[in-house]
């Protein structure tokens, strides 16, 4: 299967793309081809040099050209550029795709960190909410991974072991949770429609201020 992650030069991006390669075509998206290519090129050989059996690949093409291609678009991207990402790509690319995104957006001040969600109409919403209203009926969007410590995926010698709520249609959910059956040692949970994305989303900024304070390192999530 052909996935596509944009913006995969992040922790987060770089381990999810190094992990589903193991069974996926990965493909790199930016706004640089050229760029895109270079990075896909690291990645192909980290991934061989990790991985015993590697039954998919890593490459690299401009944004549109992964979204065209791809059959799955993990939007790994810094959250205080997606607005500007969604206008610069036409409207036309993403038609009929599943999109899955892990962005929350927030901010350290006062020495806290501090949600901060995207105003739709004069209306609070989360990120995968707006991603959904700027990306039209077409588009199933699942929103998830956003509680995964990202330097934890990024190392691939790392089992993780954690749970992982999404949400959005429940036949998308499936269907993501099945493609990204490779990264193991994640227990994939469905939380509701895509409006639950605000409380996860809004998780994040609350579980690293815990974490700050009682010295635990980059937090992940448990259900028991």
């Amino acid at each position: 299967m052909k996935l596509a992650v944009l913006g995969g030069t992040g922790n987060f991006g770089r381990g999810i793309a190094l992990r589903l390669a193991t069974e996926h075509q990965v493909i790199l998206g930016s706004r640089s081809a050229t760029r895109a290519e270079q990075l896909a090129k690291e990645y192909q050989g980290l991934a061989v040099a990790h991985y015993q059996e590697l039954n998919g690949s890593v490459t690299g093409m401009s944004n549109e050209e992964a979204i065209s291609e791809a059959e799955l678009v993990v939007l790994a991207i810094r959250a205080d550029a997606l607005e500007t990402f969604l206008e610069d790509i036409p409207p036309t690319r993403w038609k009929d795709k599943l999109v899955l995104s892990p962005i929350t957006r927030f901010e350290f001040t006062r020495g806290l960190f501090v949600f901060k969600p995207f105003n739709l109409n004069g209306t609070q919403v989360s990120a995968a909410e707006y991603i959904k209203h700027r990306l039209g009926e077409s588009v199933r969007v699942v929103s998830g991974m956003q509680l995964v410590p990202a330097s934890k995926l990024a190392d691939l010698n790392s089992p993780l072991g954690y749970d992982v709520p999404f949400c959005g249609p429940k036949e998308a959910f499936q269907e993501v949770s099945k493609i990204l059956s490779p990264l193991k040692g994640l227990r994939m949970l469905y939380a509701g429609p895509l409006s639950v994305s605000y409380s996860i989303e809004s998780t994040l900024p609350l579980m690293l201020n815990i974490a700050i304070r009682n010295s635990l390192g980059e937090p992940g999530l448990r259900l028991i």
